[in-house]
């Protein structure tokens, strides 16, 4: 993160200097959707860093459910993230809520869902993370486990881990079939990944 030292006077020199590239050069517009907390539509910052290091511009969309004001923004998108966030209303999987269902924000779900909907039927890329994967997972008629601990038959790795979100506590094994993330990984088998979530994909859309 770029910290300037605090001159106004040479902060709005730089400002009225810059110039921009070419609409064609210009860094990709790359939605995040917000997550909800004490009534603010927020983001984790490693989401805004991950997408400038990759060479896009970050543009959080707000969580609100408008669909007008959505429009007029995924009409600016070129691509959009998913990102992390509570647990999804198993309503929206035709399913009643079980005893170990945590926090849900049927607003939050609403708002993801005319999110997804609207950037799919323009064709963007959409990439999910945590609950972001999950949702999409659920937009195109898949299943989440509403807990994994209590409805998953198998033993469990521990999922909700309490090292720093920037540790890996567990490693994934990707399968042999050729895909676009093992291309982009160079050909590697396992990844090192951390790990906070109780819900999980149970049918694949």
């Amino acid at each position: 993160m770029k910290l300037r030292r605090p001159n106004l006077e040479a902060l709005y020199r730089e400002v009225d200097n810059y110039i921009p590239k070419k609409e064609s050069l210009q860094p990709p517009r790359i939605g995040i959707s917000a997550n909800r907390k004490d009534g603010l539509s927020c983001i984790a910052e490693t989401y805004v860093q991950a997408v400038l290091k990759a060479g896009g511009a970050p543009i959080l969309v707000p969580a609100i459910t408008d669909i007008e004001a959505l429009t007029a923004i995924v009409n600016g998108l070129d691509g959009l993230v998913m990102s992390g966030g509570g647990d999804i209303n198993p309503l929206y999987m035709q399913e009643e809520p079980i005893p170990a269902l945590q926090d849900v924000d049927t607003y939050r779900d609403e708002y993801d869902l005319i999110l997804l909907r609207l950037a799919t039927n323009r064709q963007l890329p959409v990439m999910g993370i945590c609950r972001g994967h999950q949702i999409l997972n659920v937009a195109f008629g898949g299943g989440v486990y509403q807990d994994i601990h209590t409805q998953h038959g198998q033993k469990l790795l521990k999922h909700s881990q309490t090292l720093p979100r920037e540790q890996a506590s567990h490693s994934v094994t990707l399968n042999e079939i050729p895909s676009k993330l093992r291309t982009i990984l160079d050909g590697e088998k396992e990844l090192l990944v951390n790990s906070f979530h109780h819900q999980a994909i149970k049918e694949p859309a």
